[in-house]
């Protein structure tokens, strides 16, 4: 009886969580077996439901029992025990279903508690690897810092080559001006060193033709002043003009004598020609500026009187 009451005391859980209208089962304190309304005692209980002691089966064990449980109501029990045997395996199933998912989830849990590690050890390189990539960064700021100092410094040079190229340019244009200017000059003056060489040829020439026609001269004025005025004996070396000057009669004379006759050369040719003026000479105290102007007019009569002599 023992096992029976075991029995019906592990059926009062499931028949108290049904409701207020379930099977309630328990035995008195005289040892007898009472059952009180059980006519849901072969309900299943949910599955995972907990066993447990009820409140109102402490109270049922308190009322007197008098009778024994009919042959109808022990089939009910017992068909109520197959139930439980019923439910009990399934929960026997459900039980080893859950271990072996326990066991799946623990193998599950070490291979994560495996990841994690791993995953650790990954954060742990990747947080070193972070640290290391932190700090060369870090130089590498320095380094960009210091080479954009570098490039504005290269910049500012540059600038300042600019500038001294502009100005060199500058200059080499204004020198290239100077040199165009120099170049004409120079063409200038080498037209110019032309024409004076051909002017200097010309003038070496005049002045060569000069020079013989003035020995012809001289040598002519010589043998005229040696007419006019001979050399005296023991006299020193006199120059024709000196020699002149000493017989100023002479020269007076013979350039009466030349006048009269070139006058009478004019008036033959050109007998409206008034010639009263010269009629008498050159006046002994003319002076030499008369005498030069007088020489400059004849010099001028002379080509006309060549042209008119026959």
């Amino acid at each position: 009886m023992s096992m029976l009451q075991d029995v019906i005391h592990s059926l009062d859980v499931p028949a108290a969580a049904s409701g207020s209208g379930s099977a309630a089962l328990s035995l008195s304190t005289g040892g007898s077996l009472a059952v009180v309304d059980v006519e849901k005692a072969k309900q299943t209980t949910a599955p995972g439901a907990t066993l447990g002691t009820i409140p109102h089966l402490v109270e049922s064990t308190r009322r007197a029992v008098l009778s024994l449980p009919s042959d109808l109501e022990f089939q009910r029990v017992i068909d109520v025990f197959r139930s439980f045997q019923e439910r009990s395996h399934q929960l026997e199933q459900e039980c080893a279903r859950l271990i072996e998912a326990l066991r799946v989830q623990e193998v599950e849990a070490k291979s994560f508690a495996v990841e994690r590690a791993d995953h650790a050890v990954q954060q742990e390189k990747l947080e070193s690897r972070y640290k290391s990539l932190n700090k060369k960064y870090q130089e590498l700021k320095k380094q960009e810092a210091a080479a954009r100092s570098q490039v504005i410094d290269w910049r500012n040079a540059h600038d300042q080559v600019a500038d001294e190229a502009e100005h060199l340019w500058a200059a080499l244009t204004e020198a290239q001006a100077t040199c165009e200017h120099q170049r004409d000059r120079k063409m200038k003056n080498g037209v110019m060193l032309a024409m004076a060489m051909v002017a200097y040829r010309d003038h070496a020439q005049t002045l060569g033709r000069f020079r013989g026609e003035l020995r012809e001269l001289s040598g002519a004025a010589e043998d005229l002043v040696n007419a006019i005025a001979p050399v005296e004996e023991g006299a020193g070396p006199q120059s024709l003009v000196e020699r002149l000057r000493a017989t100023p009669g002479k020269v007076a004379g013979l350039c009466k004598t030349v006048c009269k006759q070139v006058l009478a050369v004019v008036k033959s040719y050109y007998s409206r020609a008034d010639l009263a003026a010269a009629g008498d000479g050159v006046a002994r105290n003319a002076q030499r500026k008369h005498m030069r102007s007088t020489s400059r007019r004849r010099s001028l009569l002379q080509p006309r009187c060549r042209s008119l002599s026959p």
